[in-house]
């Protein structure tokens, strides 16, 4: 039934050219109570934040499931999944593209990523742990949350470009997901920046 909200909330918005006014309306449109929405949600802003949010999951959960994906490197694996969320976006483009048609910086706060930012950082998260315990890249400390957010800034930028992008068959967007991608893994991966900390710590240790 949440996925069939949710699909309900996307058919309405582009059928009306609106978000319904409340609850009662949408649950007018897909003939359920108000009572089962509350089951599900809390407003009709949830129901947007999810739109996005859903779609970043079950490409999560896809690639996660295939047994091939452990073997990859953590910059094919942020490739893979956002190739992956990109191909699921394709089903509701045309309700992103009116609903957000307002958004113009990529790296400004937009209410409609607030769920699909923590769903991210959380998703992520789970991903640097394991890079780290491989020695895949480093364990910064200091640095960790920063280097999530790197990646969560470079989703972003991916979704907002894709909206905005008319190459014949999204060609642009692809090569904007690996390009991004392995910009910012050059920057979070082993760099002269742990190399610096290494020889800081190795100075240390003559100090003593």
């Amino acid at each position: 039934m949440k996925t069939q909200i949710i699909q309900g909330l996307v058919q309405y918005s582009l059928e009306h050219e609106k978000s319904p006014v409340n609850v009662f309306q949408l649950a007018k449109f897909l003939s359920i109570s108000e009572q089962e929405f509350y089951q599900y949600f809390s407003s009709i802003e949830a129901v947007e934040e999810a739109v996005l949010t859903q779609t970043w999951m079950e490409a999560f959960h896809a690639l996660t499931s295939d047994s091939t994906f452990s073997g990859f490197t953590l910059k094919e694996k942020l490739i893979s999944l956002h190739f992956g969320w990109v191909e699921k976006l394709l089903a509701i483009r045309s309700y992103l593209q009116w609903r957000m048609k307002d958004w113009k910086n990529p790296m400004s706060g937009l209410t409609l990523l607030k769920s699909l930012r923590s769903q991210v950082l959380n998703d992520l998260d789970s991903l640097f742990k394991i890079a780290q315990q491989n020695g895949e890249i480093p364990d910064r400390k200091f640095l960790d949350k920063l280097s999530n957010e790197a990646i969560w800034m470079n989703t972003a930028f991916i979704l907002h470009f894709w909206l905005n992008d008319t190459s014949k068959e999204f060609e642009k967007t692809d090569a904007c997901i690996e390009k991004s991608i392995g910009l910012t893994m050059d920057l979070i991966g082993r760099n002269t920046l742990d190399q610096a900390i290494d020889f800081g710590k190795f100075l240390f240790q003559q100090s003593k």
